[in-house]
């Protein structure tokens, strides 16, 4: 059986909020807080969710996404309490970087987001997602690019794609293909592989460059 995921809460320094925060939460889960000079210190990140406290994104957490990127297994990670939402290239810099919680997100949506994470899922904000689309470059100087000219997606693979350019979960896109999360996390690994891009984020600004194109291809 697959070890439980340990979860911290990491902040440059211990605050009134945040603990108040981890106290929220522990009705739920398990959640470890510590700061991020005693946690980069640590060997404790091995099978687990970093859940990054940070209203902004300082060269210091930059520096630690970079020596978290490093770990094998590497982590997974989710800035918490974010107040304006970052451009795309940060997801690009760090795959690790899995999801994201803004500092009006309700405990409901941490819960959700967090069992999302600990499924192996994905957990942006829909507006992330949406201009993570928007934004993404239309011209072909993206160094994201088509493993061959003869690249074909089955039709199983556009669905999946469609409903992750959407910003859907794999639960949500299980429920609504009626698979199970197991076959849409392969799926997905396949894709991957097939389009070659990193993680979620690459496949999604792919997908806006190229699904039209191939949805014409056949099944």
């Amino acid at each position: 059986m697959e070890p439980s995921k340990k979860i911290f809460l990491l902040c440059e320094q211990k605050t009134v909020q945040n603990s108040a925060l981890v106290s929220l939460l522990s009705e739920f889960f398990h959640i470890q807080q510590t700061t991020l000079p005693s946690f980069s210190r640590s060997t404790e990140c091995q099978n687990a969710i970093i859940l990054l406290d940070t209203p902004e994104l300082t060269d210091k957490l930059h520096t630690f996404l970079v020596s978290m990127s490093g770990k094998i297994p590497a982590p997974v990670i989710a800035l918490l309490n974010v107040s304006k939402l970052p451009g795309r290239d940060i997801f690009l810099e760090h795959p690790g970087l899995k999801g994201l919680f803004l500092d009006t997100d309700s405990v409901e949506t941490l819960v959700r987001g967090i069992n999302s994470l600990i499924a192996g899922d994905y957990y942006l904000p829909t507006a992330l997602v949406e201009a993570l689309i928007s934004k993404a470059p239309a011209q072909s100087e993206s160094s994201i690019q088509l493993c061959d000219s003869g690249l074909r997606l089955t039709r199983r693979e556009k669905q999946i794609l469609s409903l992750a350019k959407t910003g859907a979960t794999n639960h949500e896109i299980a429920d609504q293909l009626h698979l199970s999360e197991n076959t849409i996390k392969t799926h997905l690994y396949n894709l991957y592989r097939k389009l070659n891009v990193r993680n979620r984020i690459e496949a999604i600004e792919w997908a806006r460059r190229h699904l039209a194109e191939a949805a014409m291809a056949p099944a």
